[in-house]
């Protein structure tokens, strides 16, 4: 794994700190280091939030979103993966078009987590989403720079991300 970052002990529970995360980049450029990745590294979970940094450059990659999971599913079929549906952005500095397509997008993942599951992968969906929005003043108390989460949205992602794993920790 490229970083080693993260808690020791998750839930009291020693927790791997290996991971390959990417900041950054697109649905696209992803595919380009995600197989070999999973081949080199073989991970038993993939947490996989992409999709924002395509919307702020034009519609959601939903398409692309697919052919993504597909990769990393059929790169290790033991592996468990996680799509999570994306974040909205800061209405006050974003187009009004961003979030309507950010709600499209998770839209669109629902079924496409939905079909795979029910051929028997193992994905699930998980929703940072609803986290954020249900703070009323998400756009100042959880974001920064139009899309990006601040201190405290990091925060509320990995508590969303904590929510969803614990349950794999015992």
């Amino acid at each position: 794994a490229a970083n080693t970052t993260g808690p020791a002990p998750c839930d009291g529970v020693p927790c791997p700190k290996n991971h390959e995360g990417h900041s950054g980049g697109t649905v696209g450029t992803l595919m380009g280091v995600t197989p070999n990745n999973i081949k080199t590294h073989k991970p038993h979970i993939v947490l996989l939030m992409s999709g924002i940094n395509n919307i702020a450059g034009g519609p959601g990659p939903t398409a692309q979103l697919a052919t993504l999971v597909d990769t990393i599913l059929n790169a290790d079929p033991t592996l468990l993966l996680f799509v999570a549906q994306i974040t909205p952005g800061q209405t006050f500095i974003m187009p009004t078009s961003y979030n309507p397509s950010v709600n499209a997008y998770n839209a669109a993942m629902v079924p496409m987590v939905n079909v795979r599951a029910a051929a028997g992968k193992h994905i699930r969906l998980a929703d940072m989403h609803t986290p954020f929005v249900s703070n009323p003043k998400y756009d100042t108390e959880l974001l920064h720079n139009g899309i990006h989460p601040n201190d405290a949205g990091y925060k509320l992602m990995g508590e969303t991300w904590y929510g969803v794993l614990k349950s794999l920790f015992r």
